[in-house]
């Protein structure tokens, strides 16, 4: 068999551990099987295990024996956050720590941020926290409050107030009063109804020995026992029937009714000679004795009441419609209106003009002879009149007029009044204006030294002087800065105007939440005492600036209490009015802003509406283009990504680009590289 190498041999399979293959053992060439399992004749040999939470996977000839987690160990590597429970075997979970209903709070439920830790809350830490014994009250939202049932000295009487031995017992404070009966008795009553003192009185001795009956009783005389009555037949009783002699009845107080005619003395009356009993009737025919008799101006008989007669005016009297003639008659032309009256009713029923007669309601042409003529003088225009012709007299150019256009020269105005004054160049030399100031005019420049401005301004342009500026400055009254400021109306709370504002609370109904405002969730005990500035109420009456109390939760009510510098109304510092301006220092919305009342007095805390209106807002400052600001309200011109350096050498060119803002946006060095074609002189 030639010599074969190794190298020259065929390649391998996958060894299966049966293989044969020589070995030198002891100096001589033997063979054996090669094995891929632990071989016990070996003794340094090992082989991988595992432990609890531990695996070995193996990966098959020529891979891996690979070793990883398993069980409650390789669960937590998937685990989550918090607190680790083994819940099942080869199985662990997080946890974390949490509280159920009110009376507690927990930190760090999780563990992951810090321990866990756990707190009393609401009544449960009030109650940890009273010192002292009695009985609890509520007496606020999370607060309790050691009280006693007291009685007032002198009437009331407590037992066991604190009810620390017992339930308490009230009783009335007893009297100096012996208990007992009381014969006669002499007692003192208090306001309370309570008999303070009491005596038995004693009889005095009698010295009767019988009662007799006088006028109007009977039943008399009594020895020892008897009844007294009325005697009817002389004391007029309610119901008897009797008959009263010698009496005389007032008819003003008293009411008399069913008095039958033959009950009176006098019970009819006679007209005429006819008689008419109380309660009859009869006719009657007048009787005159002395009959009416007509005289002028009247027509018809004489009137006796035995027939009916008409009476009427005859024509000798003047009515007011009819057409009748006066004779000597005189009418007073002051207190009677004539109408209607033609010239020939009248004595003079024409006038004489220059010899000619003109009569009433007539017309004439009438030529004036003037003996003296009428010259105009200075100021008018037009010619003399005589009469003789129409003459147009008017004023000239040398006299100011109502509306024409003039210029004045020389003149002095005294206190006039000048409306609308137009100042040409803007300026009036040494030049007083009067008194008062114009009602307009229009002045390019003005430059004062001294003066005065007495109008108030009502355009945005007008001039103000210093008693209206300081009006604005009186008109704004300064509180302190309030921490937060609502952005929209609170919820369903409860308004309580304590004592006409003071101590008035907003306390949340259910369901319960932790106050929040402007993004901020409010804690305890580190938010207590914070102002809030209350301004989006629906009630506005509401609003105003309020102070935390408690910051409530899920099972507990927020409550704000107005602020002791905002819980009453009036002029000054610390009231209400209108002009009161707050800082707000914090929130998402309204941090830096400031606002300012409205609402003038008279005002009623809780029941007139109180209005914020915004007074001004914080500045916003944004970087432009080219511009980086860091930190903020720092700005600096921004980076462009060039690096700092010098660009150009004696071998290359800077290449550069720039932007609309002048900043290099890009540099590098470009090699010149000029070729031999371009070079029109010289040598290279």
């Amino acid at each position: 068999m030639p010599n074969v190498t190794i190298t020259q041999l065929p390649q391998a399979g996958p060894i299966q551990g049966t293989e044969s293959v020589p070995i030198v053992q002891n100096g001589q060439t033997v063979q054996t099987t090669v094995t891929v399992f632990n071989e016990p004749t070996l003794n340094n040999s090992r082989y991988m295990s595992t432990g609890t939470g531990l695996s070995l996977t193996d990966g098959g000839s020529q891979s891996y024996l690979r070793m990883q987690l398993s069980g409650a160990s390789g669960s937590l590597e998937g685990a989550g956050n918090g607190l680790i429970v083994k819940t099942a075997l080869g199985t662990v979970t997080s946890r974390s720590i949490a509280v159920s209903g009110a009376g507690l709070t927990v930190t760090n439920g999780s563990g992951v941020s810090g321990n866990p830790t756990l707190a009393l809350d609401g009544l449960v830490l009030s109650l940890a926290g009273v010192s002292g014994t009695g009985l609890l009250t509520v007496t606020g939202p999370g607060v309790l409050t050691p009280r006693l049932i007291l009685g007032t000295s002198g009437q009331i009487q407590v037992t066991n107030g604190d009810g620390i031995f017992g339930s308490p017992q009230i009783a009335l404070t007893n009297t100096a009063v012996t208990p007992g009966a009381y014969t006669l008795a002499n007692i003192t009553v208090d306001a309370q109804g309570r008999i303070t003192s009491a005596s038995s009185g004693v009889a005095g001795a009698g010295t009767v020995t019988q009662i007799n009956t006088g006028t109007g009783l009977s039943g008399g005389p009594i020895t020892t026992s008897g009844t007294i009555s009325i005697d009817t037949g002389v004391v007029v009783t309610l119901s008897d029937t009797q008959t009263l002699t010698n009496k005389t009845i007032s008819a003003s107080t008293n009411l008399l009714s069913n008095i039958p005619n033959a009950a009176l003395v006098n019970s009819s009356v006679t007209i005429n000679g006819s008689t008419v009993s109380l309660g009859g009737s009869t006719t009657i025919t007048a009787a005159v004795s002395y009959p009416l008799t007509i005289s002028t101006g009247l027509t018809g008989g004489s009137y006796d009441g035995s027939t009916p007669i008409s009476i009427a005016i005859d024509s000798t009297v003047v009515t007011l419609s009819g057409a009748q003639t006066l004779t000597n008659k005189t009418i007073n032309g002051a207190n009677n209106t004539i109408t209607g009256l033609p010239n020939s009713a009248l004595t003079n029923s024409s006038v004489t003009i220059n010899g000619s007669s003109v009569s009433l309601g007539g017309s004439t042409t009438v030529t004036a002879t003037a003996t003296n003529a009428l010259t105009i003088g200075t100021g008018l225009s037009g010619t003399s009149y005589n009469g003789s012709s129409p003459v147009t007299i008017a004023i000239d150019s040398t006299v100011a007029t109502l509306t024409g256009t003039q210029t004045l020269t020389n003149k002095t105005l005294t206190s006039p009044t000048i409306n609308s004054p137009a100042v040409s160049g803007g300026s009036i030399n040494n030049t007083t204006i009067g008194a008062s100031t114009p009602a307009a005019g229009t002045f390019t420049s003005v430059t004062m030294t001294t003066g005065t401005i007495t109008t108030a301004p009502s355009g945005g342009d007008d001039i103000v002087n210093k008693t209206y500026a300081d009006s604005i400055a009186s008109g704004i009254n300064f509180h302190a800065a309030c921490n937060y400021a609502t952005t929209a109306d609170l919820g369903s709370v409860t308004y309580n105007n304590g004592s006409s504002g003071v101590g008035a609370t907003l306390t949340k109904t259910s369901p319960f939440s932790t106050l929040t405002i402007d993004g901020h969730t409010f804690v305890s005990p580190g938010d207590i005492g914070l102002r809030v500035l209350v301004k989006n109420q629906s009630n506005a009456a509401y609003n105003g600036v309020y102070t935390v109390t408690a910051v409530g939760s899920g099972a507990a009510a927020w409550q704000l209490t107005r602020a002791t510098d905002y819980d009453s109304s009036g002029s000054g510092f610390n009231e209400i009015d209108a002009g009161d301006l707050m800082l707000v220092l914090s929130g998402t919305a309204n941090a830096n802003t400031s606002w300012v009342q409205q609402t003038p007095l008279p005002i009623t805390v809780g029941t007139t509406a109180i209005v914020f209106a915004q007074f001004a807002a914080p500045l916003v400052y944004t970087a432009g283009t080219g511009l980086n600001e860091s930190p903020t309200y720092t700005f600096n011109i921004a980076n462009t990504g060039v690096s700092a350096s010098t660009y150009g050498t004696a071998s290359s060119v800077p290449t550069i680009a720039v932007n609309a803002q002048g900043q290099i946006t890009s540099a590098s060095n470009t090699s010149i590289a000029i070729s031999g074609s371009q070079i029109t002189s010289g040598a290279v």
